[in-house]
């Protein structure tokens, strides 16, 4: 039965939804890296530590070889959304993503279909960039924010 339910828990899911067709998604962020290199902790995102662990843990349930949608709420550095920006508010300048997360899915492109990664957390950039890898691509999309108006919609 590949509709089962294969792991979940309150942040963190891996679903076959087709044969061959897997959805992996975790919550959370990494901490805030001002300009000045000062990393800064933000309770309401409870994923503080590296992302790699989890990230491996929840692949690691998937044959190697399927198809694999990627949702999380942290961007992955370096790719279109992730950048560096400015708070109105206090004038700190930081910046967007995860290394650790773009490592991962540069490395995980190798052995799965990556073809789909949707991320949010980035208000104010939806839309789509794409990742070339070992002769693989992967659309990464910032799904925007529905409330200011400005989102992605992605047809599979």
């Amino acid at each position: 039965d590949w509709s089962s339910d294969v792991c979940s828990s309150d942040l963190n899911y891996c679903y076959q939804i087709q044969l061959h067709l897997w959805i992996v998604g975790f919550g959370g962020s990494v901490p805030v890296t001002l300009a000045d290199g000062t990393v800064r902790k933000n309770s309401s995102y409870p994923f503080t530590a590296d992302m790699k662990d989890e990230v491996l843990r929840l692949f690691s349930l998937i044959p190697k070889g399927d198809s694999v949608i990627l949702l999380t709420h942290c961007p992955p550095t370096t790719i279109g959304s992730s950048f560096m920006d400015q708070d109105k508010k206090t004038n700190e300048v930081f910046f967007y993503g995860s290394q650790s997360l773009y490592n991962q899915v540069t490395s995980l492109m190798k052995e799965y279909d990556l073809f789909l990664f949707v991320h949010g957390h980035v208000h104010h950039e939806p839309g789509c960039s794409w990742l070339h890898r070992t002769g693989k691509r992967c659309c990464i999309v910032n799904a925007g924010s529905v409330m200011g108006g400005r989102y992605a919609m992605v047809r599979i």
